[in-house]
């Protein structure tokens, strides 16, 4: 089975930061706000050229807006 490429957005917030500690050192990706901003996302072919420069297969959505 191909290992899993993690990507996990909302990366340093209280889910997304204790997803990192389970399984950061697995291939995760967590991206902060200044890295990838979910209110201002790129085009879609710069988001798709970003997932796949980090082989990303697996997406987990922990931001939130407070």
């Amino acid at each position: 089975m191909p290992e899993r490429k993690w990507l996990v957005t909302g990366g340093n917030g209280q889910v997304g930061g204790a997803l990192e500690l389970l399984i950061g050192d697995q291939g995760g990706w967590f991206p902060r706000r200044d890295e990838l901003d979910l209110a201002n996302l790129p085009s879609n072919d710069a988001l798709a050229a970003m997932l796949r420069d980090r082989d990303i297969n697996a997406i987990i959505n922990c931001a939130a807006h407070t």
